[in-house]
């Protein structure tokens, strides 16, 4: 990773202590090698913070092609190595560049939901984890976050002090190699998704955690 990443995550690591009250549960968890890492998403902070105390390892996240056309944010995400993936259909461009960091080593991020969610949403679950879990063979880190929505006020400049808390869980084997039917997809998808909620629970805006 280049010195901007590392020099945005030390940036966030002080933010999570000295203003949000961070609380981290399950580090332990974190596997040393390849791993496809899938997370509840509320807000624009939680791949940045997910990120930030994740000391000594980095996360590729796969990220709408749109946000690369943003002022700003397009370049700020290159720097971090996102890898832009298309919403519209299948994209295999992008599995194949997912594909291929995981089998270096790297962690994946991925929001299986396509976007941020309300508290107490649910949206529909894109299969793609399901199969880029099964194409590498690299395990599924669950991970979930809450208290991240609302972090500012007043034009996003003041902060509010909710606690942010990131729970990671234990890792999931991917499916065994061979044919992954629809069904499998669905299952596996499903047991992810089950495992995120679980580690995010309802409270979503951090109160009472």
């Amino acid at each position: 990773m280049s010195r901007f990443y590392w020099f945005s995550m030390i940036v966030l690591r002080r933010m999570l202590r000295w203003i949000f009250r961070r609380r981290v549960e399950g580090t332990e968890h974190i596997p040393p090698g390849g791993a496809l890492l899938v997370s509840n998403h509320i807000s624009f902070y939680d791949p940045e913070f997910i990120c930030a105390v994740m000391v000594g390892r980095d996360v590729c996240w796969l990220g709408k092609k749109e946000l690369f056309d943003i002022p700003v944010l397009g370049p700020v995400l290159t720097w971090l190595r996102t890898i832009p993936i298309s919403q519209q259909g299948a994209d295999f461009k992008a599995m194949r560049e997912a594909l291929r960091r995981m089998a270096r080593g790297n962690i994946i991020g991925i929001f299986p939901e396509g976007g941020r969610t309300a508290p107490g949403e649910v949206r529909p679950v894109q299969h793609g984890v399901a199969v880029l879990a099964h194409k590498a063979q690299v395990p599924v880190l669950p991970v979930g976050i809450s208290g991240t929505r609302p972090l500012f006020t007043w034009c996003g400049w003041v902060p509010i002090p909710n606690q942010v808390v990131i729970r990671f869980g234990p890792t999931i084997a991917p499916p065994p190699t061979g044919r992954l039917t629809d069904a499998d997809r669905e299952e596996f998808t499903q047991r992810i998704m089950a495992a995120v909620r679980g580690l995010a629970r309802a409270d979503e805006v951090g109160r009472g955690v």
